[in-house]
């Protein structure tokens, strides 16, 4: 009887009566199946003593070597090592049928790690790519790549192209989902790390922003674009009144409380308060006066009052832009009218003539905090009265102490 004869009956042996151990072709066998010589396997691959296993009609070759199996190569590296020289993209195929997912499971039993790759079944989100970390409980999804293409970090269920869910801290104190950080190398105008964010829609739309929520609710966005219609602007916005609190447009200029058309270069829509800074009053008129003459009460023009919030300095500059009808001599003064009878802090004149000139006066006095009082007045120099035209100008400027 042919060995292939004999391993037939003995493989139906195997199948219907129990034994411990078959030899062909040896008297002692100590394995389960022992055979002297070699196997002819029906789709041509055989095993002998030399060379375990070799090509089949196809040109496809099983080896066996220091106990590492090669597929497609006779000397495998890996104690699995699938190698294919035929241009075919898939190489290794998994396959199964439950609803849990297929997975391909990574373990390391030096560090006793674990790891899976899944890809999910009915019951876990069909379809999804997982990356599960099997060394916490019954396992926890560390990223995710659904059907829609969203990548999600901490998360099965991405919602955005890029979703990140970070872990409860252990114990209290900041928690740095996202870390960005790069080394741009020799100090210079090109040499820093960025982040870019790109509308890349065109000119007519160029809005972008980042946003800030709670629990679900937008709170607080910035970004550009305001409006969406391709305006070169900068906004902070305040999403739960439904206002942009910081207004910056394509010129400079800056507007600051729901001021979106800044008409200069600092459009503040309410009060402003500084430290160091000087605060400004100011008052303006324009109007056909008779001019008292000189010895007699003035006619008075503007009046201002400043109320300091501490002690500092206060600087006083009034301005006269006028002329008499009859060619007077026009005499401007500024006064103190906090305290009876009021104090004239400076005064000057101008020369007589019809043609309108300008006359500045400064004054600058310490003041403790509270109110003062100020006033201009006119009087010309003609035996009577003269009809005098004046546009006068009266602002206070107000230093801390600690400038």
């Amino acid at each position: 009887m042919s060995k292939i004869a004999m391993l037939s009956v003995v493989i139906l042996l195997l199948f219907s009566v129990p034994v411990s151990a078959v030899g062909l072709g040896y008297t002692v066998v100590e394995d389960e199946l022992f055979v002297t010589g070699y196997l002819t396997f029906l789709d041509g691959t055989y095993q002998t003593s030399a060379s375990h296993w070799g090509n089949n009609p196809s040109g496809t070759y099983f080896g066996v070597s220091g106990g590492s199996v090669g597929i497609g190569t006779s000397n495998p590296i890996a104690k699995l090592d699938v190698t294919d020289n035929t241009g075919l993209e898939s190489i290794v195929q998994v396959t199964g049928v439950s609803a849990n997912g297929t997975r391909l499971n990574l373990s390391n039993t030096g560090s006793s790690g674990s790891w899976s790759m899944i890809t999910s079944g009915t019951a876990n989100g069909g379809g999804k790519l997982l990356i599960q970390d099997n060394n916490i409980g019954g396992g926890t999804v560390r990223a995710a790549i659904d059907t829609d293409g969203y990548f999600g970090i901490g998360t099965a269920n991405p919602s955005s192209p890029l979703t990140v869910v970070a872990p409860l801290p252990l114990f209290p104190g900041p928690l740095n989902p996202v870390s960005i950080s790069g080394n741009p190398g020799a100090p210079g105008p090109n040499s820093y790390v960025n982040v870019v964010i790109n509308n890349d829609y065109g000119s007519s739309n160029r809005k972008a922003a980042i946003s800030f929520q709670s629990a679900g609710t937008n709170t607080w966005s910035f970004g550009t674009d305001m409006v969406g219609n391709g305006d070169q602007n900068f906004y902070i916005f305040d999403n739960q009144a439904g206002n942009a609190r910081l207004f910056i447009d394509s010129s400079g200029n800056v507007g600051i409380g729901t001021v979106v058309s800044p008409a200069a270069k600092l459009d503040v829509n309410g009060d402003i308060k500084a430290q160091n800074l000087p605060a400004v009053k100011s008052v303006q008129t324009y109007r056909k006066v008779n001019c008292p003459y000189v010895g007699t009460t003035p006619q008075d023009l503007d009046t201002l009052t400043v109320n300091a919030p501490s002690g500092g300095s206060l600087e006083l500059t009034a301005t006269l832009q006028g002329s008499a009808v009859d060619g007077a001599t026009l005499y401007y003064y500024l006064w103190e009218t906090t305290n009876t009878p009021a104090v004239e802090l400076v005064s000057g004149f101008l020369n007589g003539g019809s043609t309108s000139g300008v006359i500045t006066l400064h004054w600058v006095l310490a003041t403790s905090a509270g109110s003062r009082a100020f006033k201009t007045s006119v009087v010309a120099s003609s035996g009577t009265s003269s009809v005098c035209y004046a546009t006068s100008t009266l602002t206070a400027h107000f230093f801390s102490a600690g400038l």
